[in-house]
């Protein structure tokens, strides 16, 4: 891991406050523009004349000169500072929620880290096992150079869990490949607790 950044849950959370976002609208016939979506985060900038709409559940970007339409993600710019790639990978997930493929149980106030994690459990509210190794998020690069973020969620669909979420960026630019899985669950039974940090 090289470049390694450490986050607090709070540095994963929209930083420009008042901006106003359009509603979880579904329908047929639902267009709306998600510019204000990527405008609650600092680091992140739309890039010139680009849109980001959702159109009935499907999201696409649409640049003025080119004519197509793209990767929502196509159309962000940041000043790739690890800042930033955190940025982008929440909001992505934020503009998840405009499409069919949106996830009922996220919000970034779910995002975990050690600090939180320390004082739930003081307060006798975690319902998990004692931490081996740190939920904090992450930035760093893998072996190929290309940006990745990871950060953990708490659940509470069928039961408390802990979902990690990876966010693997392009070599360039702020288009990304995710991957989330489950590595934590109160059902003992159900997981084996040493093989992801818990004792």
């Amino acid at each position: 891991m090289k470049g390694k950044y450490r986050f607090t849950r709070l540095a994963a959370h929209p930083n420009r406050l008042g901006l106003a976002v359009p509603p979880h609208l579904e329908g047929d016939n639902i267009i709306c523009d998600l510019t204000p979506v990527v405008q609650q985060f600092s680091q992140l900038i739309m890039s010139s004349n680009s849109y980001i709409w959702s159109r009935a559940g499907h999201l696409q970007s649409y640049n003025q000169k080119e004519k197509a339409q793209q990767n929502p993600m196509r159309a962000i710019k940041g000043d790739e500072s690890p800042l930033s790639y955190l940025q982008a990978a929440v909001c992505y997930r934020e503009l998840q929620q405009y499409s069919y493929y949106k996830d009922m149980q996220w919000d970034s106030q779910r995002i975990l880290d050690d600090q939180y994690i320390d004082k739930m459990t003081r307060l006798g509210l975690w319902p998990f096992k004692k931490m081996i190794r740190s939920l904090d998020p992450i930035f760093f690069y893998d072996p190929l150079h290309h940006p990745v973020v990871i950060f953990y969620t708490y659940q509470s669909t069928d039961g408390e869990s802990i979902i990690k979420h990876l966010h693997r960026f392009d070599y360039e630019g702020y288009e990304l490949k995710t991957h989330s899985r489950m590595i934590a669950s109160n059902d003992e039974s159900s997981f084996i607790w040493n093989r992801i940090g818990f004792n």
